[in-house]
């Protein structure tokens, strides 16, 4: 069977080392020549995923076609950004046959459209599902126990994504909300920004917890808005996503806020991280845009869209 994975990142990375050493024809696809040519001798990316070693059976190329052509099962890791320019690139020999799992945690900013609605809207995609909930790309990697939230309406892509991902280690709930699960994926990181502007501001764990809490509404709120099921707040993918978010160093949205807290602007905050891509920013912007045309009362993302944004003092996030 061959897999081939888009994205060459960190969770890129985690979900190969999840199928290495099973008998699968593994190869990923990064658009960036360095990154290959890295990863081809040495087995890291040590810059997105450093210490992390790639089995030598897992290939590695820049050739979109070499790697989707054939597959069996195309595992999209790639960050939202990327997406449409990638989708144009496979449109003419995808084979509908092919099912596509994704695991990117992003929406687009001027329509909320989810990843799968992209390559069901531009490739006719049916056998599809997403993966969200909490979880980090080293937690993939090591095998270590979580649980994930599996969003399909086919049956073959369900069984196929179980049959590939779940583990001992990784254990997967399945529901039909696929995009709500996927817009979870995106608000969460919009509010974690905000987690960690307090834990940059070092205030007490009793004004973090109350913070959670709003964010928590609000997510609900958006969901109900976007067409997603109000009981996937409360999931994996809902609820357990964004604890997970909000209370870890591990998370780029966390420690970009966490810079923000500790005064920083937000061009250095960006600086301090290497220019890494941190989702929760755009999301943040995309989230006002609609929370204004559809007279939503959110409670937390005016407030992180005038600090970012507009440059207001972030001890404003304390009064959330």
């Amino acid at each position: 069977m061959k897999i081939a994975i888009l994205g060459a990142g960190a969770l890129a990375i985690g979900f190969a080392k999840v199928l290495e050493g099973r008998g699968f024809d593994i190869i990923m696809w990064t658009k960036f020549e360095a990154e290959k040519d890295e990863i081809l001798t040495t087995r890291v990316n040590s810059k997105l995923f450093p210490g992390i070693r790639l089995a030598d059976e897992v290939k590695i190329t820049t050739d979109i076609v070499e790697a989707v052509k054939g597959a069996d099962v195309i595992l999209n890791v790639l960050p939202f950004i990327a997406i449409r320019d990638t989708i144009e690139l496979i449109k003419d020999f995808y084979d509908e046959k092919q099912i596509i799992i994704s695991a990117t945690k992003g929406i687009d900013e001027e329509n909320f459209i989810t990843t799968t609605k992209l390559f069901e809207e531009y490739l006719g995609a049916t056998k599809i599902s997403a993966l969200s909930g909490p979880s980090f790309a080293i937690d993939v990697a090591k095998h270590t126990e979580i649980s994930l939230m599996l969003g399909t309406k086919s049956k073959e892509a369900e069984d196929m994504t179980r049959m590939l991902l779940e583990t001992e280690a990784i254990k997967m709930e399945t529901t039909e909300d696929i995009d709500g699960i996927q817009f979870c994926g995106a608000i969460k990181n919009a509010i974690a920004v905000g987690s960690g502007m307090l834990a940059g501001l070092n205030v007490a764990d009793s004004t973090r917890a109350a913070y959670l809490a709003t964010g928590m509404t609000d997510m609900a709120k958006a969901l109900v808005t976007l067409g997603g099921k109000k009981e996937t707040a409360y999931s994996y993918a809902g609820a357990g996503d964004l604890m997970l978010t909000c209370m870890s160093p591990t998370s780029r949205n966390f420690t970009f806020g966490y810079y923000l807290g500790q005064g920083l602007n937000v061009d250095e905050a960006f600086k301090m991280m290497n220019n890494k891509t941190v989702e929760g920013y755009k999301v943040i912007r995309a989230l006002k845009k609609y929370s204004g045309e559809m007279d939503i009362p959110f409670y937390t993302i005016p407030v992180l869209y005038d600090i970012v944004f507009n440059g207001k003092d972030v001890n404003n996030i304390k009064k959330v």
